[in-house]
């Protein structure tokens, strides 16, 4: 596995590496399930124009905490996952700009015949709530309802402890049949050896998430995940991106804890922790 460095990166805004990247990924990993369950290419490239007509495409549809931006029963869907202390609109939402990206996916022809779905939970330190544990079996419990896992291709957009409860999620008993329909994982800063920013902010804010995060070693929840994930043998593919940023002078997630885990080419992104997911610098 080849590490990207700073100094090869070229100058792009931040999160335009990040996008122009992960839109190609995206693009890949719909594109190797529509090819591998199609009879033909010429299929892949007939893809149809949206129904703006249709109720259905009115953007958003809040479900709960989520938003639903596509839901026409595609095969193949997207499914974006914010971390702590985000949320499902604000995390993907460029500050500048107002650009959205799993809106700016449903107005690409590439990604006609996937559905989009940002999922949210509740994710606020001010706020605590549950273990990721327990926000992974309720993300399973919210996408039984709502008929996710009926899809053949899921693919996860993940930022920061996104990432772990996505990772959560498919350890969940009996998730065998559910694993084998998710194509790929796009993790973007995942704190996969957990957090020493999070170890100190769990002393100000009584967060179970938090302090699963803040413990390191043997016996910790990340460390049990990666021996559990290890044992599953999964083989899904995973890419993996990191900040090569401090955010206020501090590095949330380095490259080593992002790339635990992951099977694909890792990247490098120049940005902090929050300026990895397309919240800046984007020019759309």
């Amino acid at each position: 596995m080849n590490n990207f460095s700073e100094h090869s990166l070229p100058t792009f805004s931040p999160c335009r590496i990040t996008l122009s990247a992960l839109w190609l990924l995206l693009l890949f990993g719909t594109w190797h399930y529509t090819y591998a369950n199609s009879a033909s290419v010429s299929e892949i490239t007939a893809t149809p124009a949206l129904d703006h007509t249709n109720a259905k495409d009115t953007l958003p549809r809040k479900e709960g905490n989520s938003e639903w931006w596509r839901d026409k029963n595609k095969n193949t869907i997207i499914v974006f996952v914010h971390g702590i202390n985000g949320d499902s609109s604000g995390t993907w939402t460029n500050i500048a700009t107002g650009a959205i990206w799993p809106e700016l996916l449903v107005h690409d022809e590439a990604f006609a015949d996937a559905d989009v779905l940002s999922y949210g939970y509740n994710g606020r330190p001010s706020e605590p709530d549950l273990l990721i544990n327990e926000l992974a079996a309720q993300m399973h419990d919210s996408f039984v309802r709502w008929g996710v896992f009926k899809r053949d291709g899921i693919l996860f957009v993940a930022h920061s402890m996104g990432g772990l409860v996505v990772r959560q999620m498919m350890l969940l008993p009996h998730s065998d049949q559910i694993v084998r329909r998710i194509s790929c994982l796009f993790l973007l800063a995942t704190p996969h050896l957990g957090s020493d920013l999070a170890n100190v902010v769990r002393y100000f804010f009584h967060d179970p998430a938090l302090e699963q995060l803040g413990l390191h070693g043997r016996g910790s929840f990340c460390n049990n995940l990666i021996q559990d994930y290890l044992r599953a043998g999964f083989d899904t593919p995973c890419y993996a991106a990191y900040e090569t940023r401090p955010t206020y002078g501090v590095t949330i997630v380095s490259s080593e804890a992002a790339m635990v885990l992951s099977n694909g080419e890792p990247l490098a992104v120049e940005a902090d922790h929050i300026q990895i997911t397309p919240t800046e610098g984007h020019e759309c």
